[in-house]
């Protein structure tokens, strides 16, 4: 930062992939990791993409159950794994769902943590799992379908109330 007491390097990678599966469906995949050369303020730190409300849309590459700045790292990588197993035929033209399964998992570490006085901070360094169903299209009109589904999040940052592990979604896609 220029003209500033931080002295640091930043460096980003991100893969992505999809391939089909014969008779099974679409596999689709990304790898994100990023890396911070030294400590720097809060707001400069990596906060994983969290999508976690009451109710909210369904986003891929994202944290289904994670809470909005529940974590921060130096250094994290992510994957985030999709299974389309494509549309089945009901037979009811604008009932045509699409299941999807979806896996995350995040895992990061904050060096030190005693620089960020006056917040409470804590990082993936156990690693975040979540798994889920997402359903789309049951519904379908024209170019809209509108679905939903449900994330569970496992692993040493399961909360101890199970339904707090579980995030219900809305999915919504427009196609042209």
């Amino acid at each position: 930062i220029l003209s500033s007491d931080y002295d640091y390097w930043k460096a980003d990678l991100k893969l992505e992939g999809k391939f089909r599966i014969r008779k099974l469906g679409m596999e689709f995949w990304q790898l994100s990791a990023g890396w911070i050369s030294t400590p720097v303020p809060y707001l400069k730190m990596y906060t994983p993409p969290a999508n976690f409300d009451d109710l909210s849309l369904y986003s891929t590459n994202s944290f289904e159950t994670m809470r909005p700045n529940e974590f921060v790292n130096q250094y994290q990588v992510a994957v985030h794994h999709r299974h389309n197993f494509g549309s089945v035929k009901t037979g009811i033209k604008w009932i045509r769902p699409e299941f999807h399964w979806a896996n995350n998992f995040g895992i990061g570490w904050l060096t030190k943590p005693a620089l960020h006085t006056g917040l409470t901070v804590q990082d993936m360094s156990l690693g975040l799992f979540e798994t889920g169903l997402v359903i789309e299209d049951i519904i379908k009109v024209n170019l809209i379908g509108i679905g939903g589904g449900v994330f569970y999040r496992y692993g040493s940052y399961a909360f101890s109330d199970e339904f707090d592990n579980l995030a219900f979604k809305l999915s919504m896609k427009i196609g042209f």
